[in-house]
């Protein structure tokens, strides 16, 4: 209780008193307890903090794995060291299995509120683009406009690739999409999605698809 009020009197200091902030200390397990407290809260976005994880070498652990599978609510993956006013590059890290459900407009009304320019990234798993996918390429430019940036990555590496653009274009945000039968399962193999969640130096935004 003496770490929430901290971290109370932490958060009404940073948002000057304009925020109004609700706690609940759940006695339970990460797994059991999230789901509730995001159905009990009507969360519209869940935030999960993040810091260095000796134990899987990186920022992000399983739980925030578990987190993108188990909630139906945007959640955002935010790193400790993580210290920016404003967001004006948004990453969207894609294969094109599913470029034109709910996430992609949500992430459009997001970027839009945010002014943020999107940077599709689309992953050539594989070195082979199929015709849904050349489908759903264009569908996205639809959604997204042409004044939006999109880069394709073809490599071995398509994880460090996607890392290393993220850095180069100083990308302050990756969005990712989850699909209904786990975390980014088509979206790249999940050997990269773990990549990404663990390793990103910056927010990760995860939305249904």
């Amino acid at each position: 209780e003496e770490q929430m009020s901290a971290f109370v009197l932490r958060m009404r200091n940073i948002t000057q008193n304009s925020v109004a902030i609700n706690t609940a200390i759940i006695n339970n397990s990460f797994s059991k307890g999230l789901q509730p407290a995001c159905r009990n809260a009507q969360a519209d976005l869940v935030v999960l903090g993040a810091h260095q994880n000796s134990s899987v070498g990186g920022l992000f652990g399983n739980k925030s794995i578990y987190a993108g599978k188990l909630i139906k609510e945007p959640l955002l993956l935010v790193p400790g060291h993580c210290r920016f006013d404003k967001i004006n590059k948004i990453g969207l890290a894609s294969d094109l299995s599913n470029g034109r459900g709910e996430g992609v407009h949500l992430l459009k009304r997001i970027a839009k509120a945010l002014h943020a320019t999107i940077h599709v990234l689309y992953a050539e798993v594989g070195g082979h683009t199929s015709d849904q996918q050349y489908r759903e390429a264009r569908g996205l430019v639809n959604i997204f406009g042409t004044d939006q940036i999109y880069h394709t990555i073809s490599s071995k590496n398509v994880d460090d690739d996607v890392m290393d653009y993220l850095q180069k274009e100083q990308v302050q945000l990756l969005a990712v999409l989850s699909q209904k039968h786990g975390l980014l399962q088509r979206l790249f193999h999940f050997s990269h999605t773990g990549y990404f969640i663990r390793f990103s130096q910056i927010p990760v935004l995860v939305l249904q698809a």
